[in-house]
């Protein structure tokens, strides 16, 4: 039987893997139950074959050892990046419908399943004495979070945020009066998602906009949800805007 091991190190950065949890309140604290991720959802016997497969079909893009090559590295920092606070069937589906790149169909949804069970023992999550059954639903349930509670999202993730859109002195466009930005998608949004964007309050934090296209001058004033890649700086964050959407015509709440 092949065993897959993983370094000190990447235990490490995996027990930095951050999320923020989209819901009627953003959590920042930390959890009071062990994450179900945290308890062992898939054994040695499935990483083993999710190895197996992994080297036959996925390393010309993302290198053997996960490290990157032709695609992005499916291991460490990378990984927290993408994928910390979204849900496992996010990063199932993602298998499912998108790899291998150059013929999806290539791969069964059972070897894809398998993969994935390999992708998150390389990233640090323990094993367990039951295989990952191949359900959607509860894997909809099974949150990509750090061991030990919930954190903001990580520079470089793709974030959303609701607060009132303003002009500063230099003419930039500024989400004031912000929520702090949670990691979201851009597509397989959750509904949960949706509805909290729709009702959310209004915050303290103030996000700069980065080249929002076309210019949003007819927001100005106006309560607005924004998608981009956030970028952490010492005297400002930002967000590098995807998409720029209307909640609301007021601010006021």
């Amino acid at each position: 039987m092949v065993k897959t091991l993983i370094t000190s190190a990447e235990k490490i950065v995996a027990l930095t893997l951050i999320t923020l949890l989209v819901g009627p309140t953003i959590a920042t604290a930390q959890s009071q139950e062990t994450p179900d991720l945290w308890t062992g959802i898939f054994t040695q016997e499935q990483v083993d074959r999710g190895r197996k497969h992994f080297l036959s079909h996925c390393t010309f893009c993302h290198g053997e050892g996960l490290e990157g090559a032709e695609g992005p590295a499916l291991r460490g920092s990378s990984f927290a990046r993408n994928w910390s606070g979204h849900y496992l069937d996010r990063l199932y589906l993602r298998l499912k419908e998108k790899m291998p790149a150059e013929n999806p169909e290539s791969v069964t949804d059972e070897e894809k399943l398998d993969i994935l069970a390999f992708l998150l023992y390389s990233n640090g999550f323990p094993l367990g004495d039951k295989e990952l059954p191949l359900d959607i639903e509860a894997m909809s349930n099974i949150h990509i979070v750090d061991e030990n509670g919930l954190a903001p999202p990580m520079n470089g993730s793709l974030v959303g945020a609701v607060g009132c859109l303003e002009r500063d002195p230099d003419g930039d466009y500024l989400l004031a009066n912000s929520l702090e930005a949670f990691v979201t998608a851009l597509e397989h949004v959750r509904p949960a998602e949706s509805e909290f964007v729709k009702t959310a309050a209004l915050g303290t934090e103030e996000y700069l906009l980065m080249d929002p296209y076309p210019k949003p001058d007819n927001y100005l004033g106006q309560k607005v949800f924004a998608k981009g890649f956030l970028i952490l700086e010492e005297n400002d964050n930002k967000i590098n805007v995807i998409t720029l959407e209307m909640v609301s015509t007021s601010c006021e709440s």
